[in-house]
């Protein structure tokens, strides 16, 4: 959570210190595997006011996680003839200052790419395959409507 609030603040800093015409960026993300869950990071933007926004994944989007489960939980599930959930957390994340966002006329939307089912669901086992292969976790799309 301190890594997180470290990032947090340095963005904060980005648009508190931002003069039009000094060609600084508008629009800046903060991507990446916080290891906190997301419900952490809505506290510590809570608790510390921050002007970023984090999202993906939780309780209140639970198809949005973006971490893979363990080969061996797959494997067992599979052992089991059950249908394995093969996300297993929200660990990473997308965060903007969605006010300054609003504000200027851009909208965000950030979801996650299931890469499992769209470039391994013809192997035997996708998930084991993309785990040794690609990673343990999916990439995420931002798309950006600006107007």
């Amino acid at each position: 959570m301190n890594e997180y609030l470290l990032v947090s603040k340095l963005y904060d800093n980005i648009y508190s210190d931002r003069k039009y015409g000094n060609n600084r960026s508008a629009y800046t993300f903060i991507l990446g595997d916080y290891n906190i869950p997301l419900e952490f990071c809505h506290e510590c933007e809570l608790i510390y006011n921050l002007s970023t926004k984090t999202f993906l994944g939780g309780k209140l989007f639970p198809n949005e996680r973006t971490t893979l489960i363990k080969k061996e939980s797959y494997l067992k599930a599979i052992e089991n003839n059950e249908t394995p959930d093969i996300f297993a957390s929200d660990y990473d994340h997308c965060s903007y200052n969605i006010d300054h966002f609003i504000r200027r006329d851009v909208f965000v939307k950030v979801t996650r790419v299931n890469s499992v089912e769209k470039y391994c669901s013809n192997e035997e086992h996708p998930l084991i395959k993309h785990i040794e292969k690609l990673s343990d976790h999916v990439p995420i799309k931002i798309e950006i409507t600006l107007r």
